[in-house]
Order: structure tokens, then sequence, then C-alpha cells
């Protein structure tokens, strides 16, 4: 030891300061190293920011599409409803005039269930993938937190362990994207069967609505039909009372009122003929309808004219 004081002791003011030189460059050269080293791992965290903030404006889309597939999924399950109603009311008036309808009618109910479900399923999904864009809303703070850190990180392990932090929570950002899209994906293919069930309970509901109507137009042609041969033998009766009145000794006031009764009872009878008529022709319209709607309004026609006949 002695000696190699002894030695240090020994040497020039030049060699001193070399060895300083060196000494003052290799301790330079690490700090430049180490902060490239931290530059380098800010760089990598920066990235892993730059993948979740990506990562989060997709979700957020994807979120979005759910809650609207879900919405149409919601408007076509009540149109499935309202079919359902409408099968039910139009079925009930066919069963009135002995016209079954229960297969179709039941049809419209399945599908309304159909519709119904598919659509509580479209809205439990978006939630689903609202929960996930909020899950991934908090992974992308902390890969930002993570960032932080390693700005005011003041040795290699800190930056390190904010490394890791912003790949684990851009990972976990990225699989939340993942079942988000899975849940979306889901929400629209139950918009998609909302929509089939729909138009089957309305495809149902128009079978009952076009039955129903050609049902009551029948029986309205045949009620107008009887209504107006009962008025004409009323009308002929009348007529042969007021012929045996007038031939018989009977005052002629007496006479006359025969005559009125009976051209009153013969104007009812035309009257209920040519209501039969239209109830006829109404009939008539609806049995050769192709549209159920056409069907309905030709027998509330018949229906009309049947009430004028009687």
């Amino acid at each position: 030891e002695a000696g190699k004081n002894a030695q240090e002791a020994e040497k020039s003011p030049e060699e001193a300061a070399t060895s300083d030189g060196v000494k003052g460059k290799a301790d330079a050269a690490e700090k430049a190293a180490g902060e490239a080293k931290k530059a380098m791992i800010e760089t990598e965290i920066a990235i892993e920011v730059a993948k979740a903030e990506v990562i989060y404006a997709e979700v957020k889309k994807t979120a979005q599409e759910a809650e609207k597939d879900a919405t149409e999924a919601k408007e076509q399950a009540e149109k499935a409803k309202a079919a359902a109603e409408e099968a039910k009311t139009h079925g009930e008036k066919a069963e009135k005039v002995g016209e079954s309808t229960k297969a179709h009618s039941d049809e419209a109910q399945q599908e309304n269930k159909n519709a119904k479900d598919a659509s509580e399923e479209a809205e439990n999904r978006a939630v689903d993938a609202l929960e996930e864009a909020y899950a991934v809303e908090a992974h992308l703070a902390r890969t930002k937190n993570a960032a932080e850190s390693a700005k005011s990180a003041t040795d290699m392990s800190e930056l390190e362990k904010a490394k890791e932090e912003a790949i684990d929570a851009a990972n976990i950002a990225h699989q939340k994207w993942l079942k988000a899209t899975q849940a979306a994906t889901i929400a629209k293919e139950k918009k998609e069967a909302a929509k089939v069930a729909a138009e089957k309970a309305q495809t149902a509901a128009n079978v009952v609505k076009d039955k129903a109507a050609k049902a009551e137009a029948k029986k309205a042609e045949t009620e107008a039909v009887k209504a107006a041969v009962e008025a004409r033998a009323a009308a002929e009766e009348a007529k042969q009372e007021a012929a045996k009145v007038g031939a018989s000794k009977e005052p002629q006031e007496t006479k006359n009122k025969a005559n009125v009764e009976a051209e009153a009872t013969g104007n009812e009878a035309k009257k209920a003929e040519d209501a039969a008529e239209e109830a006829k022709e109404a009939a008539k319209k609806a049995n050769e309808a192709t549209d159920a709607n056409v069907a309905r309004s030709e027998a509330d026609k018949a229906i009309a004219a049947a009430k004028k006949a009687k």
C-alpha cells in the first residue's frame, strides 16, 4: 500500500491530469448511456400510450355501434309487439264469424316473444361493450400514469417498473377491446334477429287480418242478401194487402193508407236490394284482394252496406 501511494506521489502533474480526464469521460459516457436508456424506455412507454389511445378510440366506436344496434333492435321489437296486437285483434274478429286464425295468431305471438328476447339480449350486450370501453379508458389512464412515473424516475428499476406497467395496461386494454367487439357483434346479430322476427310477426298478422276481413265480408254479404230478400217479401205482402184493400168496400182513406204503406215498403225493399248489391260487390273485392289492408277496407264497406240493408 505504501508502495502504491509512493507511485501515485511520483506521478507527474501531466499524468494526474490525464487520469482525471479519462475518469471524467467515463463518467460522462456512463451518464449519457443512462440518459439514452431512459429516453429509450420513455419512448417505449410512449408507444404503449399511443396504442392504448388508439384502442380507446376504437372501443368507443364499438360501444356506440352496439348501442345503436340495441336501439334498432328495440324498435323492431316494438314493431313485432304491434303486429302481435294486430293479429290478436283481427283473430278475435275472425272467431266471431267462424273463421279460425289460431295458427297464424300464435305465430305472431311467438315471433313477438322472439323479437323481445333478441332486443333484450342486444341491450345487455351493448351494456357489456360500454363497460369494456370504460375499462379501456381506465387502462389508458394507467399507461399515461406510467409515462409520468418514467419521467420522474431516478433509477433504472423505477423505469423498468413503469415500462412493465404501461405494457400491462395496454395489453389489458386490447383484451377489453376484443371483449367489447365480441359483445357488439352479438348485439348486431340480435338486432338482425329482432328484425327477422318482426317481419315474421307482421306477415302472420297480415294473414290473420286478411282471413278475418274476407270472412267478415262474406258474412256481411250473406246478411245483406237475406235482409234484401226479407224486405222484398215484405214489400210484396204490402202490395198484395193494398190490392186486397183496394178491391174491398173499405173507405177511400183506408185504401190510400194501404197504398202509401205498400209504396214505402217497396222503396225500403229497393234500398235493401241496392245495399245488398253493394255488399256483394265489396265482398267480391275483399275476397279477390291480395293485400290485407285492401281486404279490410272492402270488408268494412260490406259491413256498412249490410247495415243499410237491414
